[in-house]
């Protein structure tokens, strides 16, 4: 059965000397034919550099590696919880983060800014000092995109880290920050049902409650 088919189409200008123009006019539907002719050649090889560099990135990211079921279940389950994170809280990248601590300390001084008008410097210092929370322990983020995300509900309204989430990533040790947020994205028992994340700032100690029955938990389950 034939593939069905479809088309693009799209100008192309010449942009020459009136002379020129006219010298080509009486072979403008040659010209039209080999351009056509190039067209289809382009496309042919961009194609195939596209299906090239897709079995490539495959093969590099399989490594020879056989994918069982339960790894395609894992990774599916991962997929959900990420995109259940990201959905229901703010996330800002490095930079962002960076970004709205100085112009939240700029209008605790009464300088109210705004994110063009920081300096270049001010803005990578500000986000050199972000990744130092994380170093420290005092922040965490998840990797998407190639890039560091944080979660809005770790900083308080100066956009600097809740005391609580250094003992929150203490608490999980080396786990991967994808643990950490989704035990604060999902409804906690010991919360009432409540979030942990939704509880940080209004009932710490609770969500450190909460948190030691999660680390028990795990010891002995």
């Amino acid at each position: 059965m034939p593939r069905p088919t479809a088309s693009i189409s799209f100008e192309v200008t010449v942009q020459r000397s009136s002379a020129d123009i006219e010298r080509l006019r009486p072979r403008q539907e040659a010209l039209r034919s080999t351009v056509s002719a190039l067209a289809e050649i382009a496309t042919e090889r961009m194609l195939a550099q596209r299906e090239q560099l897709h079995e490539r990135l495959v093969e590099d990211f399989l490594q020879g590696v056989q994918l069982t079921p339960l790894d395609v279940r894992r990774a599916r389950m991962t997929a959900e919880a990420l995109k259940d994170i990201f959905l229901n809280a703010q996330w800002l990248s490095t930079e962002q983060m960076g970004e709205q601590a100085e112009l939240a300390e700029a209008l605790a001084c009464g300088t109210p800014a705004a994110i063009e008008d920081l300096p270049a410097a001010q803005r990578r210092a500000a986000a050199s000092r972000v990744n130092r929370w994380k170093r420290e322990g005092r922040l965490f983020s998840i990797p998407r995109q190639g890039r560091d995300w944080y979660p809005r509900y770790a900083v308080d309204a100066m956009f600097r880290p809740l005391p609580i989430i250094q003992r929150v990533v203490e608490a999980f040790g080396e786990g991967s920050p994808l643990r950490i947020a989704s035990w604060m994205e999902s409804p906690n028992a010991y919360l009432d049902g409540q979030r942990p994340r939704e509880l940080l700032e209004k009932a710490p100690q609770a969500v450190l409650h909460a948190l030691e029955q999660h680390r028990v938990g795990a010891l002995h389950g």
